[in-house]
């Protein structure tokens, strides 16, 4: 396993939990492309466009009920994705 991304991957994972999605969005941004997975492309998309509504709403002072489901649904992608993108990476090197 690459050793980076198992460091980043470790980073991601706690970022996730300790809720600074914005970071994780950044680092796991990093390994999109380089795995070449349209379907992990899209998701991820998704999932930042879901959260820059999230900021969005917030900054403008909307409350929305199903913030917090949306933010756990935002949480359980992105980890899903990390988990997919190491998958990648792993099937990757096994294969050279």
């Amino acid at each position: 396993m690459n050793t980076f991304f198992k460091n980043d991957y470790i980073s991601i994972c706690n970022l996730i939990s300790d809720k600074k999605l914005s970071d994780a969005f950044l680092i796991i941004e990093k390994y999109i492309e380089e795995v070449q997975n349209p379907d992990i492309k899209r998701t991820f998309e998704k999932q930042k466009e879901t959260w820059h509504y999230l900021l969005q709403y917030t900054f403008q002072g909307i409350e929305d009920p199903e913030k917090p489901n949306i933010y756990k649904g935002i949480q359980t992608a992105l980890l899903d994705i990390t988990e997919h993108i190491h998958d990648e990476i792993f099937k990757k090197l096994s294969s050279s």
